[in-house]
């Protein structure tokens, strides 16, 4: 989306130098929009992750406890009290 946005308003051109603006424009918008971008990313990537690790989780124990019930065995997952 903020490619889109920066060839919407000149800054990146399809011919050399690519760039319309000089390194000491393009540097401190990308310190500043770029970095904290790609960190918010990087963390929903890593939440969303986390959430889906302890969902599965919780459904495989849920199925083993389930399996164990209907069966009446114990599952090599299955903890001992």
């Amino acid at each position: 989306m903020l490619a889109i946005e920066h060839i919407a308003h000149g800054e990146i051109v399809p011919y050399p130098p690519f760039l319309t603006a000089g390194l000491s424009q393009v540097l401190p918008e990308m310190l500043r929009i770029g970095v904290p971008m790609a960190l918010i990313n990087v963390l929903t990537w890593s939440a969303m992750v986390t959430i889906d690790m302890k969902i599965g989780e919780k459904i495989r124990q849920s199925t083993t406890k389930a399996m164990e019930t209907r069966l009446g065995i114990k599952t090599r997952h299955a903890k001992t009290t």
